[in-house]
């Protein structure tokens, strides 16, 4: 059986050194689950934001009612992207202070 020389274990052992360091940079500047939970999140929230804009715009008087049902939805949908964009920068800030 071939021994690994010496130069091939440091090689080896500096390889593998930079592998887990650069998967390790990867888990604390991007965080994928927090910010996967955070679009799917903001995901479900414009989802219902359209089904509750639908339904309005089948409603008899959606008609007399068009513009104030209009400047409510996007009263929510600016509401909701303002929540996400918030969200989504305190979540950079606390993987900053923690990397």
């Amino acid at each position: 059986m071939p021994f690994i020389d010496d130069q091939m274990t440091s090689n080896a052992i500096l390889i593998l050194g930079a592998i887990s360091t650069v998967v390790a940079a990867w888990g604390a500047i991007f965080s994928p689950q927090k910010f996967w939970h955070l679009n799917t999140e903001t995901r479900n929230q414009l989802l219902a934001l359209k089904a509750e804009f639908e339904f309005f715009k089948m409603s008899d008087d959606f008609d007399s009612k068009k513009d104030e049902i209009t400047m409510r939805t996007f009263e929510k949908l600016q509401a909701i992207l303002r929540n996400h964009n918030e969200n989504w920068s305190s979540n950079r800030k606390d993987e900053a202070e923690n990397s």
